[in-house]
């Protein structure tokens, strides 16, 4: 009987042990009292999913098929994991991640195919599934801004200046496997699937990389090495899969590319090759595949294009969804895929904090525990 006892004891005190840990894992991923929620950044890659928190943690969800999570098991994850300490600044591609720590280091991970990490050596796509680069590489000093393509990388560093490197965009047809420097005098970046667009000092804008959608801007379809010149007065950028998208001083939105998914209208020819506005009263914006996403100054967000991830029969029956409109309130931070047209997911950060998904789920992309898709917004940290 004694034995009993003691036993069913452990049991229980196994049992209670078990909650506790389970408790502390689901309190760890709030945020801290007091935080300030403008140090909140996020980041989606194909699959898998990223968000620093105002401590400076570094959390991860999603597919580890190519070592994004930082451990050599292949299976996915499906809730927010810690994986990094002291990061500022974190951008997913395709299947490779970039990161800057407090010290403002660049630090990368993951898919190296394509010399997208910058560390002068490749993987062929065997080796990258089996073994990835789960530890991350220390790239480079004193970069103050990052951007990463589906299978290229860009830095922006304190002095102005923009390196590149992965899938040889902006120099040449050859895959760089280690950073080249392009341009002086920049101020903003952002890649692409196949693209680029950066913002000099002067507010001018300029692309390069691929241009068969008329992504560039430049009025042509002809893809260029190096950057072209494309507007003038632009503050904010964001290049998606075949499409680009920009915010002008006077808060308009410009939009260009590809409008096979009605980024305008149903009605529209299917590539735009030069800017054409759509928008006003426009603060952040996010460039996806199928669809993207525009913040308006009241922290309304809206969609652009037929937003497939979206319950629209729940909501907006009636609405005509290939053209802007509002889906959500009271939202500071949009992120969603750029580097496919069929698995998809977006997540927001709202004004008090809280990080929200939906869309495509298959590798726990969401966050919610689960690989079931999410067509309504789905809390994930709050």
């Amino acid at each position: 009987m004694i034995l009993k006892i003691k036993k069913c004891q452990r049991v229980a005190f196994a049992v209670f042990l078990f909650v506790i840990l389970i408790a502390m894992a689901a309190c760890e991923t709030r945020r801290s009292e007091g935080a300030e929620v403008s140090d909140i950044a996020i980041s989606v890659g194909e699959h898998v999913s990223f968000a620093i928190l105002p401590d400076g943690n570094l959390w991860a969800w999603g597919s580890n098929g190519f070592n994004q999570l930082k451990h050599r098991e292949f299976s996915s994850q499906h809730y927010p994991t810690k994986i990094m300490e002291n990061v500022s600044a974190v951008s997913a591609g395709h299947s490779h991640v970039l990161a800057i720590r407090g010290d403002n280091s660049l630090w990368a991970w993951g898919d190296n195919r394509f010399g997208q990490l910058g560390n002068g050596v490749s993987l062929c796509l065997v080796e990258a599934f089996i073994e990835g680069f789960s530890e991350p590489f220390k790239v480079m000093d004193e970069v103050v801004s990052i951007s990463a393509g589906a299978f290229h990388s860009l830095a922006l560093r304190a002095d102005g200046s923009l390196w590149v490197w992965g899938s040889g965009l902006g120099v040449g047809n050859e895959n760089q496997y280690s950073p080249i420097k392009i341009m002086s005098g920049v101020s903003a970046i952002s890649a692409g699937r196949s693209h680029s667009l950066a913002i000099k000092e002067d507010g001018s804008l300029w692309a390069w990389g691929d241009n068969s959608s008329g992504q560039l801007g430049d009025g042509t379809n002809q893809s260029h090495a190096t950057p072209v010149k494309i507007a003038e007065d632009v503050i904010s950028i964001s290049a998606g899969m075949e499409k680009s998208m920009a915010i002008k001083s006077d808060g308009s939105l410009w939009v260009w590319g590809t409008n096979l998914f009605g980024l305008i209208s149903p009605n529209v020819i299917r590539t735009l090759y030069s800017p054409v506005k759509i928008m006003e009263s426009v603060v952040a914006i996010s460039a996806g595949a199928v669809h993207s996403y525009a913040i308006k100054n009241d922290e309304s967000l809206w969609v652009i294009g037929a937003d497939s991830d979206f319950d629209w029969s729940a909501k907006f029956a009636t609405i005509d969804q290939h053209t802007p409109h509002q889906i959500l309130d009271n939202v500071l931070l949009v992120d969603t895929v750029n580097s496919s047209h069929w698995t998809t997911h977006t997540i927001v950060v709202k004004s008090d904090g809280s990080i929200w998904a939906w869309g495509d789920n298959s590798a726990g992309q969401i966050g919610d525990r689960t690989i079931a898709d999410r067509n309504i917004p789905t809390l994930i940290i709050e």
